[in-house]
């Protein structure tokens, strides 16, 4: 919510794409479990760790997109 996440995706892929804001890393991963969502939006070192312990439940897709810290999509 309100953050540059929001701001890239909105200024570089709407309508393509609906933006959805979470409040916290923890229910944007629970939507994406529960197929609320379809991808997520995350720093590469989040993305990272939530590859590393969920046992293939989740893939990057495409490579980093590096802006600022850089961003990975799962």
């Amino acid at each position: 919510t309100n953050s540059t996440f929001e701001d890239y995706l909105a200024n570089n892929y709407q309508p393509q794409v609906t933006v959805v804001p979470f409040r916290n890393t923890v229910q944007l991963i629970n939507a994406l479990v529960n197929g609320d969502i379809k991808a997520a939006f995350l720093d590469q070192a989040v993305t990272d760790y939530w590859i590393a312990h969920n046992f293939g439940q989740f893939d990057p897709v495409g490579k980093p997109i590096l802006t600022g810290s850089g961003y990975a999509i799962v």
